[in-house]
């Protein structure tokens, strides 16, 4: 009885939440032409890898940026501090 429920809230909502995922990716696609979903590999349980799925939120090399935008940030503190920018100068 409980695997019957299971199988028939999941089609529901399925149903439900079509549209909504749908109007997601559609956004997704018009902001960036990366990839849709985001895979990474989890432990579940007793040690199981297993692949979870996601919508991307973030842009695709943002591994690769984040050192730059770091030193764009150190840039600009340094010289807010160093021509009185912040008012202390």
């Amino acid at each position: 009885m409980k695997r019957l429920i299971d199988v028939i809230g999941s089609i529901v909502a399925l149903v439900v939440f079509t549209p909504t995922m749908l109007v997601i990716m559609l956004l997704i696609n018009l902001e960036d032409k990366g990839p849709l979903f985001y895979g990474q590999t989890r432990i579940g349980k007793n040690g199981a890898e297993f692949k979870m799925w996601k919508f991307r939120s973030m842009i695709e090399n943002v591994h690769e940026l984040r050192s730059q935008m770091m030193r764009m940030a150190q840039c600009s503190r340094y010289s807010m501090v160093c021509y009185g920018e912040l008012g202390n100068g």
